[in-house]
């Protein structure tokens, strides 16, 4: 058979081949269905979602850790109103951070995640940094995704953690929050818990301000959703249209 014929037999295989895949409408998603398009008025927001505050600027350090530098390096001494912010490379994870941040704090702490998503050696890791000996209460902010796509780890979850530690919404932010003794600590990252040779940002501050703030807005996830029915929730379900929506009782 000539090469020209060859050519010709492949590119229609390859044309019948993508004739044979579904479409996205096929499958009605709501992301890209215009219909199904939730608007949400800004008026009708409950509480304060901006804050805003003065900086300590002398209590601010920038840190470049584009070395072997690990999070202990990043996160160095704690001490009352410190502030940090910098970049690194990817040689350490969001659970490093966690761990150098705990070893500091008095004990127990009270702790709160929000993150897209996670692996399961990246939550076994988180079990031996999380221990009931030296935290109180622990909460984790997760996206609706999660529970579809991973049901076996977020079934670990609940049973470590609790029903009440976990609630499922649309969610991207990727946040930390520490509360012990006096310390209100905020932790805003690119990173996901695992570890990715990739830049990336991370901001750690004691700041009771902006603690308040972003705990008042777990508060408000966590008094909105049952714990219990989110186990067997929908998709449909976990969306996050009729809370913001909604008025302060």
């Amino acid at each position: 058979m000539k090469k020209d014929a060859l050519i010709k037999l492949r590119e229609q295989a390859l044309e019948e081949q993508a004739r044979a895949r579904p479409k996205l409408a096929d499958f009605d998603n709501p992301i890209l269905n215009p219909h199904n398009l939730k608007r949400i008025s800004v008026e009708n927001l409950p509480g304060q979602m901006v804050t805003r505050r003065k900086r300590n600027l002398d209590k601010r350090e920038l840190k470049l850790l584009f070395k072997r530098q690990q999070a202990s390096e990043f996160v160095g001494t704690l001490e009352p109103g410190f502030d940090i912010f910098g970049f690194s490379k990817g040689q350490f994870n969001l659970i490093d951070i966690i761990r150098a941040v705990t070893e500091q704090l008095p004990k127990p702490i009270d702790f709160a995640l929000s993150t897209w998503t996670s692996a399961r050696d990246d939550l076994l890791q988180m079990q031996t940094v999380l221990t009931k000996d030296n935290f109180h209460r622990v909460r984790f902010l997760l996206d609706m995704s999660f529970q579809r796509r991973r049901r076996d780890l977020i079934t670990l979850m609940r049973t470590n953690y609790g029903l009440d530690s976990i609630r499922l919404t649309q969610n991207h932010a990727k946040f930390m929050l520490f509360a012990a003794g006096d310390y209100r600590i905020v932790c805003y990252t690119s990173m996901n818990l695992n570890m990715n040779p990739r830049l990336e940002n991370v901001e750690l501050a004691d700041d009771p301000i902006r603690y308040e703030f972003m705990d008042d807005l777990l508060r408000r996830i966590w008094k909105s959703y049952d714990a219990r029915n989110q186990v067997e929730a929908n998709y449909k379900d976990l969306k996050f249209g009729d809370w913001l929506a909604r008025k302060d009782d």
